[in-house]
């Protein structure tokens, strides 16, 4: 999707957004669920591998006197694997929300 600007270039407006409200019981529980079908996804899964096998290669390149360069390669890796513990924890809160044992067997099926 883009829109148009002002004057008139086109911008991607694909962009996360963030909801300030509380969710629902419900709503976490299908974050939840969300949540594990993209970590079992073989393209996300494929998609970090190949981010933190880049970084890794391009923090190896790297001299020692490159301070900077390594600190902020080693941040980029943090980050990457930041938003899966992040998925993880919405996956595990959606466990302990659910009522249903039928629900939390299914989660924890789709989460590993």
């Amino acid at each position: 999707m883009t829109q148009s600007t002002k004057n008139g270039e086109k911008k991607s407006s694909l962009k996360p957004t963030y909801n300030p409200e509380p969710l629902s019981k419900q709503e976490l529980i299908n974050q939840g669920e969300q949540a594990a079908a993209l970590l079992n996804a073989q393209i996300y899964n494929e998609a970090h591998l190949r981010s933190i096998q880049q970084l890794q290669d391009q923090w190896m390149e790297t001299h020692p006197h490159e301070r900077e360069k390594r600190e902020g390669l080693y941040h980029a890796m943090r980050g990457i694997s930041q938003a899966s513990l992040v998925l993880a924890a919405m996956v595990n809160e959606a466990v302990a929300l659910s009522d249903d044992d039928f629900n939390k067997a299914r989660l924890s099926d789709l989460y590993g």
